[in-house]
């Protein structure tokens, strides 16, 4: 079960790789140096309160699909001991306070990436809470082919939306003075 809680970690910590990757954390520059903007966007924010807000946010989906993955577990473990009334009531409580959760962190996030990052932080972080919460509820060990399936299937969703966000290019700003 220890391997279970490894890879999950493992899975979680690769989202903090793919986001340096893209350069929308960097650890590297000084946390007090202002961030290049995106089109658009002027550049209010220092690389430090980027690198805290996207942390924040990646924290924020995790928790999110931990309460999603846990409401459901729950249900399926204990719809013998509530009416269906009671089962129904708890499992849309949880999705509600997820959702106070998702909205925030997404609005977090995007000032700083475009919406194929934050759909590969919600893949990753509810593949993570989905395995976390089995491994909790139902003490499910994840085999090392499932192990090589999930991983593949994060790297094929990290590949497919991992374009950096856009960045304005000379031929743009030369159309823009022509205006």
């Amino acid at each position: 079960m220890i391997e279970t809680f490894l890879f999950v970690l493992v899975l979680y910590l690769s989202l903090w790789m793919y986001f340096s990757m893209l350069d929308v954390m960097n650890f590297k520059k000084d946390p007090n140096e202002m961030e290049e903007h995106l089109p658009g966007r002027p550049a209010r924010r220092t690389i430090g309160r980027k690198n805290d807000d996207v942390s924040k946010s990646l924290l924020y989906i995790l928790v999110g699909h931990m309460i999603v993955a846990t409401s459901l577990y729950g249900v399926l473990d204990y719809k013998d001991f509530l009416p269906t009334f009671g089962v129904s009531v708890i499992a849309c409580a949880g999705l509600a306070f997820s959702m106070s959760l998702f909205s925030p962190a997404n609005r977090l996030i995007h000032a700083y990436v475009n919406l194929g990052h934050i759909a590969v932080t919600h893949v990753l972080c509810g593949f993570c809470a989905f395995i976390a919460m089995a491994a909790i509820f139902y003490g499910y060990t994840l085999e090392m082919n499932q192990a090589v399936s999930i991983g593949m299937m994060s790297v094929g969703v990290m590949l497919c939306f991992g374009a950096k966000p856009r960045t304005i290019t000379k031929k743009k700003k030369k159309e823009e003075e022509l205006f």
